[in-house]
Parts: C-alpha cells; structure tokens; sequence
C-alpha cells in the first residue's frame, strides 16, 4: 500500500468502528512488529509466506478465533 500499511489502515478503522475485528496477515515475523500490531488493534496474526506455499489451515483458524472473539498468532511467531 502506497504511503502507508496494513495495521495503519486497521488502527484507523478500530479507532473509527471498533466493533471491527482484525487480522495482520503479514511476511514478517519479527517479534516487535508483531506486538506493535496488537497494540494498535490487531486481534490476530497470520503468516503470509505459509498461505502462499499453500497451508491455508492458520489462516481458517485465524479467521475463526478472531470471529469468535478470541485472538490468533499463528505458530510461526
């Protein structure tokens, strides 16, 4: 995304309705990132680059969590 990113856009969306749930779905697995996404609205983090070699099961139960009101990181962090 030009001039910004994903978990900008989410921060702006959970301060704007906040009934909204979230999920990062993100290549980095750095740990700082990772936090920094939950602590700007983030209910959930999936892997990309697991989902792009074809494993969509984190994403599912990522989505599934985080529609249920639970949060989601995926194994790899």
């Amino acid at each position: 995304m030009p001039g910004t990113n994903g978990v900008n856009v989410l921060e702006y969306w959970r301060e704007s309705w906040p009934q909204i749930r979230g999920i990062v779905f993100s290549g980095h697995t750095d740990v700082d990132r990772v936090r920094g996404a939950f602590q700007r609205g983030a209910l959930g983090d999936v892997f990309k680059g697991d989902v792009f070699k074809g494993d969509v099961s984190e994403l599912i139960d990522g989505i599934w969590a985080v529609a249920t009101g639970e949060y989601f990181l995926s194994a790899r962090f």
